[in-house]
């Protein structure tokens, strides 16, 4: 993170999505789908970061 501010972003709507499932605003299939349009969002370096970790 501390290396690329692009990935802060993902970091900050992937924490948001978290609270909002946790908060009972989201069932667990939008949930599901929110996290694949968003692992659909990342770019080829940002996969290949992740992957990494």
């Amino acid at each position: 993170m501390r290396l690329n501010k692009t990935r802060i972003n993902y970091l900050d709507k992937f924490q948001q999505m978290i609270a909002e499932y946790n908060a009972d605003s989201r069932n667990v299939q939008i949930f599901f789908n929110d996290l694949i349009n968003f692992a659909q969002e990342l770019g080829v370096e940002d996969k290949r970061a992740i992957a990494c970790l």
